[in-house]
């Protein structure tokens, strides 16, 4: 029988990418990188972190502050134009002016989660107003991740606040998922696009969410049907999680391109198979989540470990060769997003 997996969270490495703005989105091997500036998508990443971590007694940092994260999202927030920037540059600058729909969705998410803490109202009142005022431009999202994310954010919101309005664009998004299911999915190929891309794990577990939230069976059997064809897609030699690689990605009719595997990935299909788990009530989707974290433990192709134990930081991908050993935002924080899901759970509502 495997071990059980390492549910330590570090945050040590969080820390030191965070500055009085916010978290760098790059490190140059263990260093913070200001050439890259910052991201709405990671100190996205970061708020939920801190939260969670903060939900499970952990002691956070000094520099891992929910209200820091909090902070860059409304400085990211337009309210002229109702949307969140994403690209920050080390000049305090922001390099467009409305970032990506992934970013818009991320933000908003991360805002749910912190308007949901409860023991302190202090964040949650703020980051409540702040989604409020992103929330027409979420209902306007077409992309699918954005959408998945934005399902993430509207189940979590309505568990803590019903409203008929959040949970009617839920159900749009919901719907659109499943349509893009219908229309796509075929003999030996049960997913929402003709390839499998980025942060996979988030679609089925939008679908989940939603039938959780709305009651809604249909939702329930696509998103189950979705992850297993996820891991079943994803399962290399001796069981281990064999990610689909960032170099040409998985295209229907196609083999999995082998590399770059992906910190993203992980966290994306634990939170999935533990919402499988609370749902269905069968265990074996906790196993399967428990499978997924040990990537990050040496439980992939290669048997590397991708914990930096120096640093707290999550190494940036496993290439070929080894790992990558640039330890950025995303890596890290997909690597205690992972953590804290077999911790505590995901919180999204369960019937």
């Amino acid at each position: 029988m495997d071990r059980a997996p390492r549910t330590d969270v570090d945050l040590r490495h969080v820390a030191a990418l965070t500055d009085d703005t916010g978290i760098f989105q790059h490190a140059y091997f263990g260093v913070p990188d200001p050439h890259h500036g910052y991201c709405t998508d990671d100190n996205a990443r970061a708020l939920i972190v801190a939260v969670r971590a903060r939900a499970c007694g952990l002691a956070l940092p000094d520099r891992v502050d929910p209200m820091r994260y909090l902070a860059f999202l409304r400085a990211a927030f337009d309210p002229a134009r109702g949307v969140l920037r994403n690209f920050l540059g080390w000049d305090r600058r922001w390099r467009e002016d409305e970032g990506s729909e992934d970013a818009q969705a991320r933000g908003v998410w991360a805002l749910a989660e912190a308007a949901a803490q409860r023991d302190d109202p202090v964040l949650a009142e703020a980051a409540g107003a702040l989604f409020d005022a992103a929330l027409p431009r979420i209902a306007r999202l077409e992309a699918l991740r954005a959408r998945a994310f934005a399902i993430l954010a509207l189940a979590r919101r309505t568990d803590e606040r019903p409203d008929g309005h959040a949970a009617g664009i839920l159900r749009r998004h919901a719907a659109a998922l499943e349509d893009a299911f219908r229309v796509a999915s075929g003999p030996g190929w049960a997913w929402f696009e003709d390839a499998v891309t980025y942060d996979n794990g988030r679609l089925p577990q939008a679908l989940l969410a939603a039938s959780a939230a709305l009651d809604a069976r249909r939702w329930r059997d696509v998103g189950l049907e979705a992850l297993r064809f996820l891991l079943d897609g994803q399962t290399g030699p001796g069981g281990v999680l064999k990610l689909v690689g960032n170099r040409g990605w998985w295209r229907r009719g196609s083999r999995p391109a082998p590399f770059d595997e992906q910190p993203l990935e992980p966290a994306a299909l634990v939170e999935a198979c533990l919402l499988a788990a609370r749902i269905t009530g069968d265990r074996a989707w906790r196993a399967e989540a428990e499978r997924c974290h040990r990537w990050y433990h040496g439980g992939n192709v290669l048997g590397l470990s991708l914990y930096d134990p120096h640093t707290g930081g999550c190494f940036d991908g496993l290439e070929p060769d080894g790992v990558n050993r640039n330890r950025g935002a995303e890596a890290t924080l997909s690597l205690a997003l992972s953590a804290l899901a077999l911790r505590a759970g995901v919180r999204e509502p369960a019937r």
